[in-house]
């Protein structure tokens, strides 16, 4: 197995073996003088204060004189190396603050190397929280973090810092990383929101911490292994990653209690470990040092103002935090009833704390997709989607969930395509591991005919999200929308067999059977899809279905469906427009589509690449249609 070793002069750090040797020769050196010199050349070129390597070395709980113990390993670390403290070539006294390790370095830090005790320490049995809390030193620590909104920062700070402390350790390749569902040890099923929102946040919080140095698999396919006994190793490679973050979490009255565990998926060793107990209230308690902490982690600089946005947008109200996260563990459940649910808790965080950007994004998430999932109308909708976004970037425009919402907004309703695409651009600069954002704009990419670019985008967002069904449902829908329906049979087949329940798979494997002459099947898939969706959608593509293959009683009957469906609740004109133009009827399909700009309708993004209007194109009021959508013809 190749030794990684830090260089420096003519000395090799061997970080593996804890052991430093000068031209292949071991010296010896003891436990804290070693531990010290490794600090100092993870550092290398920092400033490193005295009270930085009392807390890294000893801890909270010291029982020695730190500052005399700390002189004694400076001292035997200058003797080993032959350092003069007054003209310094490896350690540098900083008179009054601490030390800095100033000789130039060669050489890479493993990924493990930065626990030097785990070539000879036994790893912890995967699945196993370990209620010693080892930071990445492989020193006990008793000391828990000040506050739990931190907790998600806090596992990148201290998780993270195992491979991505000093600039020349990072992998040109993105070190790629799941977090897994944190359990809910409360013993209360009520509780889920909580355990299951802190992994939502964690997620998103380590998808913005290090662009383009480490990737993280979104929230989707992390829920996927909720409750599943699937080891480490399976589990990354099932997802591509390296690394997993698991844990747990306890909310009882006003107290928390959160363990969490970071483990390498090749060796399955446990390369970190901590464990977060506070009082439920201390999620006030975010500070600029948090954001600063988790900067120099990563080597990254902050300016002043960008030190005090982490302090502001991370100062919330913990009653309007619970709420929001309630809101999202309903949304995510993706039901009309859920929904309703999510709205008014996000609401009622607002109620809370009015600055809350989060809970605006939530309220945008809800609004916007209505319209899509449960026919509501969009002219009820949409603004109000519109509005919460816009607040949400007002109180903080550095919210890659503002940017997403404005594209999905954008995407349905708005049809202003280049500000979709620079809101897209914005959200990917934020958070290059936003799934979503990569779907929505894949959507659009498709909408607008270029479906080389739509593919590879999609793509692009499968690997964050692999085991996401509508990222597998629309990747379907964009392969048949570009003319290769062989391929979009296969995905649309292969998720069904993963998801078999999902209504989207449902109607565009119907769609893509419509298109290729297999009516009998087309109509099955539709009815599944109306069996398991509430929307309209289903019945008027078997009104259409029976239309094109010459069974015009059966289209009439579900026109007739539709229409009376109407009388009650909103239907999208689009879709009666639909069965008339698979009757042949091209004027009451022209008038009916007109009625759909009318109220903007969502579903006219598609009049540009649905091939079920091809008989229409050359009609003038087919194309001023076309016009009015902005999409190319």
């Amino acid at each position: 197995m190749s030794v990684s070793l830090v260089k420096f002069d003519n000395f090799e750090l061997d970080l593996r073996a804890f052991e430093l040797r000068r031209d292949g020769k071991a010296l010896k050196l003891e436990r804290i003088p070693m531990e010290l010199l490794l600090f100092l050349a993870q550092r290398h070129g920092e400033l490193v204060t005295r009270e930085q390597i009392k807390e890294k070395l000893w801890g909270a709980a010291v029982f020695v004189d730190t500052d005399n113990a700390i002189n004694t390993a400076i001292r035997k670390v200058r003797q080993t190396l032959g350092d003069d403290p007054e003209q310094p070539r490896f350690v540098q006294t900083v008179v009054g603050r601490g030390y800095r390790f100033i000789a130039p370095i060669d050489g890479l830090l493993a990924l493990a190397a930065a626990a030097p005790g785990t070539a000879t320490e036994p790893p912890k049995s995967p699945g196993t929280v370990n209620e010693m809390v080892v930071l990445p030193g492989g020193r006990p620590h008793g000391k828990p973090t000040r506050t739990l909104k931190a907790i998600s920062f806090a596992l990148a700070i201290f998780g993270l810092a195992a491979f991505l402390t000093v600039p020349y350790l990072r992998p040109t390749k993105p070190v790629m990383l799941a977090v897994l569902p944190f359990q809910n040890l409360s013993g209360d099923p009520g509780q889920e929101y909580f355990s299951d929102g802190l992994t939502e946040e964690t997620i998103t919080d380590l998808g913005q911490l290090s662009p383009g140095k480490l990737g993280v698999i979104a929230r989707t396919s992390a829920m996927a292994y909720k409750g599943s006994h699937k080891t480490a190793r399976q589990v990354g490679q099932e997802l591509g990653v390296d690394y997993i973050l698991e844990g747990s979490a306890r909310k009882e009255g006003g107290r928390v209690r959160v363990s969490a565990q970071l483990i390498r998926v090749k060796d399955q060793t446990h390369v970190w470990a901590e464990n977060f107990d506070r009082d439920f209230n201390d999620v006030l308690a975010v500070q600029g040092d948090l954001g600063e902490a988790i900067s120099r982690q990563v080597q990254v600089s902050l300016s002043a103002k960008e030190k005090l946005e982490l302090v502001r947008k991370r100062a919330v109200d913990p009653d309007a935090y619970d709420l929001y996260l309630r809101g999202r563990y309903f949304w995510n459940k993706t039901t009309t009833q859920d929904m309703a649910k999510a709205i008014a808790y996000f609401k009622e965080a607002l109620e809370k704390d009015p600055a809350y950007a989060p809970a605006y994004t939530g309220l945008a998430d809800c609004y916007s997709t209505l319209p899509i999932m449960a026919d509501s109308r969009p002219a009820e909708e949409f603004p109000q989607a519109l509005a919460a976004a816009r607040k949400a970037l007002q109180l903080d425009d550095t919210l890659a969930e503002g940017y997403v919402a404005l594209v999905r907004i954008n995407l349905w309703n708005g049809w202003n395509w280049p500000e979709l695409e620079r809101d897209a651009h914005r959200a990917f600069t934020l958070n290059p591991n936003a799934a979503d954002a990569h779907l929505r704009y894949a959507h659009y990419l498709s909408n607008a005919r270029r479906h080389r670019e739509a593919l590879e985008e999609v793509q692009r967002a499968r690997r964050l999200d692999p085991l996401s069904p509508i990222l597998a449902a629309l990747q379907g829908q964009f392969m048949y929308y570009a003319g290769q329906n062989d391929a979009a049979i296969k995905e649309l087949q292969e998720t069904l067999e993963l998801f078999p329940d999902f209504w989207v798979a449902h109607i565009n494997l119907g769609k893509v059977y419509e298109q290729t002459g297999r009516y009998d099947q087309a109509l099955k898939e539709f009815e599944k899809a109306r069996d398991l969706s509430t929307i309209s959608e289903p019945l008027a593509l078997i009104g259409h279905t029976h239309a094109i293959s010459g069974n015009r009683r059966e289209a009439l009957n579900a026109l007739a469906a539709l229409q009376d469906r109407a009388r009650l609740r909103y239907v999208p004109p689009y879709n009666i427009a639909l069965v008339f133009a698979g009757l042949g009827e091209n004027s009451q399909a022209l008038d009916w589509l007109e009625k759909a700009w009318q109220v903007r309708d969502v579903h006219l993004v598609f009049l540009a690449e649905d091939p079920k209007w091809d008989g229409l194109r050359g009609e003038p009021r087919f194309q001023t249609l076309i016009r009015l959508v902005g999409l190319p013809q």
